[in-house]
C-alpha cells in the first residue's frame, strides 16, 4: 500500500464517520421533535377533558332546571284547564 491508498482510507473513515453521525442526528432531532409534539398533544388532550366534564356538568345542571321548569308550566296548565272545566260546567 501506498501513502496515498493510506491517505484515502482514512479520508473515506472519515466521511463515513461524518455521514453516519449527520443521519443520527436528523433522527434524533426528528424523535426530539415529536417527543415533545407528544406532550403538548397529552396536554392539550387533558385540558380538552377537563372542558368536557365542566360542560357535561354545566348541561346536567341546566337540564335540571329545565325539567323543573316544565313540570311547574305543566301544573299550571292542569290548573287553569280545571279551572275553566268547572267554570263551564257552572
Amino acid at each position: 500500500m501506498t501513502q496515498y491508498d493510506v491517505v484515502l482510507i482514512i479520508f473515506s473513515l472519515f466521511a463515513f464517520v461524518i455521514s453516519v453521525s449527520k443521519v443520527t442526528g436528523g433522527i434524533t432531532r426528528a424523535i426530539s421533535r415529536l417527543e415533545s409534539s407528544v406532550e403538548q398533544l397529552g396536554s392539550a388532550l387533558s385540558e380538552l377533558k377537563s372542558t368536557l366534564v365542566g360542560f357535561r356538568e354545566g348541561n346536567a345542571r341546566t337540564h335540571t332546571e329545565l325539567f323543573e321548569r316544565i313540570e311547574a308550566l305543566e301544573c299550571r296548565v292542569v290548573r287553569l284547564e280545571t279551572r275553566e272545566e268547572r267554570c263551564c260546567e257552572i
